[in-house]
């Protein structure tokens, strides 16, 4: 299941960069909402939510982890995404995130592609949202839910951010 995944690859990012001295400010670390109206929160509501801890926070960057999904079972790959109208910073860290989890996963590029999903739009700071995997995908899914999928996945993440951070 894709929360659980994503939640745990996030955990094992958080301990990564924790160890590099990084601070990280996570917008759940266990499965709930993030939204004060917990499950009566409308869609809007539990993303500006998580907008909000990261701006509130002033951030530095903004990282939307997830898994992909689609009908035909042979998709596959890694995408990161960035605001349609957003900076180059935002455009830079998708791209080394992207690069990252695909160096350390193993898997094939679907590139770095612009979207107007919700998280990346209305934070204040570089933003990225990475699709790490197809859960769709047996072979990936089988991957993402191993526990070395897991570490590889935050490891590319952290190798990512540390590349934008240069």
């Amino acid at each position: 299941m894709e929360k659980t995944v994503t939640l745990q690859v996030a955990l094992e990012l958080k301990r990564l960069l924790t160890e590099e001295g990084a601070t990280v400010c996570m917008t759940r670390t266990k499965d709930t909402e993030v939204s004060p109206r917990r499950s009566k929160a409308s869609d809007v509501e539990e993303l500006q939510a998580r907008c909000d801890v990261a701006n509130t926070e002033k951030a530095d960057i903004f990282i939307s982890i997830h898994m992909d999904s689609f009908s035909n079972t042979e998709a596959k790959g890694t995408t990161g995404y960035y605001f349609k109208s957003g900076s180059a910073k935002s455009r830079m860290l998708a791209d080394r995130v992207r690069q990252g989890v695909i160096d350390q996963l193993g898997t094939t590029s679907r590139g770095t592609q612009t979207c107007a999903f919700y998280v990346v739009h209305h934070t204040d700071m570089p933003a990225t949202l990475v699709e790490l995997a197809f859960i769709s995908n047996p072979g990936e899914e089988r991957l993402m839910n191993s526990k070395v999928g897991v570490m590889k996945a935050a490891q590319g993440i952290a190798d990512g951010i540390a590349d934008y951070f240069g």
